[in-house]
């Protein structure tokens, strides 16, 4: 990680705060935390600007479900940084992020089937990211792929 990294970091905080407030800081400042310190920093930060357009796309539209692909988004970027690290490690910083997201859901009182909704829907595109990113971590196309196809199934899960 060079000098220039948290420095990186202020204006995606400012930004995930006007867009989102603080559940979308804390979600934010939490997986840049679990992510690789030793890797690319800036392919770290590249991978979590691809979950911004679900925040940008709340913000404009105004639809506040659309955080949950914002946070799936994040969950696969926790998810698929450290290509040293076991698939196991990996899968629990996921899983961290996405019982971070499930827990701010709780303290917004989040309706228990809204919740159940969620956490199934949450474990699904763990699972699927999981396999999806099976052999093929370190790359930067393939983490995008994971990161982009955890937030839109996320975003076809509010269907449900």
């Amino acid at each position: 990680m060079n000098a220039a990294t948290p420095l990186l970091l202020i204006p995606a905080a400012i930004a995930a705060w006007i867009l989102g407030s603080w559940p979308a800081v804390l979600l934010l400042l939490l997986t840049r935390g679990l992510q690789d310190r030793t890797a690319a920093a800036g392919r770290e930060l590249l991978l979590l600007t691809l979950p911004a357009f679900w925040l940008l796309l709340q913000w404009t539209s105004g639809d506040r479900r659309l955080f949950f692909s914002w946070s799936m988004g994040l969950a696969a970027c926790a998810m698929t940084s450290g290509a040293r690290r076991s698939r196991a490690r990996r899968l629990g910083n996921a899983g961290l992020v996405a019982g971070v997201f499930l827990a701010i859901r709780v303290q917004q009182q989040a309706l228990p089937r809204v919740l159940l909704i969620e956490t199934l829907a949450a474990a699904g595109i763990l699972v699927a990211a999981t396999w999806l990113h099976a052999d093929r971590s370190g790359r930067l196309f393939a983490d995008a792929v994971v990161v982009a196809a955890a937030s839109i199934l996320a975003c076809f899960s509010l269907a449900i």
